[in-house]
C-alpha cells in the first residue's frame, strides 16, 4: 500500500462521517533517534500539525510510548489527546486516567529489578538504567559497540529469572522491560478506539519491534500500519522513510480534510 493509497483510504472514511483516529509511537516516530532520551522533542512545527488535525471534526489524535505517562506528556504537550505510557501500562483518554488491575503490586518488583540492573550497567561505560513505576529501560546507544553484546547477555541472564512477571521488548538501542500485566500497546489502542465510538478507523505509525503489538491491534480493528524506517514491523502496510516524511504525509492529510470540515461546519446565522 502506497502512501496516496493510505491518504485515500482515510479520506474515504472521513467523508462518510466515522471517526478518524491517528496514532503515534514518539521516539523514531514523531522524532527522529537522538543520543539521549530527554534531547527528542517534538519539533514546533510538528507539534502545530498535530494541534491542527486536532482541531478536526472527527478526527481524534494519541501518542503510545515507552516512555512514562507523565514525561511523555510534558514532552508533547498537546490537550484533548490520548496519551499511553510505559508500552501500555499507564493510560490517559483525554484527562480519565487508567492503570491494569493490581499495577501498584507490581512497582516493587521493576524496583528490585532495577536495582539489579543497576549493577549490570556499571560494568558497561555509557549504559544507564531509566525507571518507571510500571516498567524500565536499559539504554545502551552510548555503549561501545564491542561491548554491547556481553551487556545484552548479562541483561537477559539477570531478567531470565523474572521471565514470567515482566515482558522485554527491544526498542532502539535499548531494552523496554515492563510487569507482565496483560495490558500492552495493542490493548491501549483497544481501549482508545472504543473511547472514541463506533465506526472509528484507527492508524498507527512506529518505527521499531516495540510497535508490534499496536500494528497488530490496528490490523485487527480493520485500520492501517505505517512503519517509519528501516526497523518497523514487517507487518506495516506502508513504509515512509523517517519522521519528516511522515510529517508530510500527514500535512498533506490535512490540506485534504480542511475544506471537507470547513464545509461541515454549519454557518453563523445572518443578524
Amino acid at each position: 500500500m502506497t502512501a496516496v493509497e493510505v491518504t485515500s483510504q482515510l479520506l474515504t472514511a472521513y467523508q462518510s462521517e466515522a471517526p478518524v483516529v491517528l496514532l503515534f509511537d514518539y521516539d523514531g516516530t514523531l522524532t527522529p533517534i537522538v543520543p539521549h532520551p530527554w534531547l527528542a522533542e517534538l519539533p514546533a512545527p510538528t507539534r502545530q500539525l498535530l494541534q491542527d488535525l486536532i482541531r478536526q471534526p472527527r478526527l481524534h489524535l494519541g501518542i503510545l510510548s515507552g516512555r512514562s505517562l507523565d514525561e511523555l506528556i510534558q514532552m508533547v504537550g498537546l490537550a484533548d489527546a490520548y496519551y499511553c505510557g510505559t508500552g501500555g501500562l499507564e493510560l490517559d483518554l483525554r484527562g480519565k486516567r487508567l492503570l491494569p488491575p493490581h499495577a501498584e503490586d507490581s512497582k516493587a518488583l521493576i524496583g528490585e529489578l532495577a536495582r539489579a540492573l543497576q549493577n549490570v550497567a556499571a560494568g558497561a561505560l555509557g549504559a544507564w538504567i531509566e525507571e518507571k513505576p510500571l516498567g524500565l529501560t536499559v539504554h545502551y546507544r552510548a555503549v561501545a559497540p564491542v561491548l554491547i553484546p556481553a551487556l545484552r547477555e548479562k541483561v537477559n541472564h539477570v531478567l531470565h529469572r523474572y521471565e514470567h512477571q515482566v515482558r522485554v521488548l527491544s526498542g532502539p538501542a535499548a531494552i523496554e522491560v515492563i510487569a507482565n500485566l496483560g495490558w500492552n500497546k495493542g490493548t491501549a489502542i483497544h481501549m482508545i478506539v472504543n473511547d472514541v465510538g463506533a465506526n472509528a478507523l484507527p492508524l498507527y505509525a512506529g518505527d521499531n519491534a516495540n510497535d508490534a503489538d499496536s500494528m497488530e491491534a490496528v490490523r485487527a480493528l480493520g485500520g492501517i500500519a505505517i512503519g517509519i524506517g528501516a526497523q518497523a514491523p514487517a507487518t506495516a502496510a506502508c513504509r515512509l522513510p523517517d519522521p519528516s516524511a511522515l510529517a508530510a504525509f500527514l500535512q498533506a492529510f490535512l490540506e485534504k480534510i480542511e475544506p471537507l470540515a470547513s464545509r461541515a461546519v454549519p454557518s453563523s446565522p445572518v443578524a
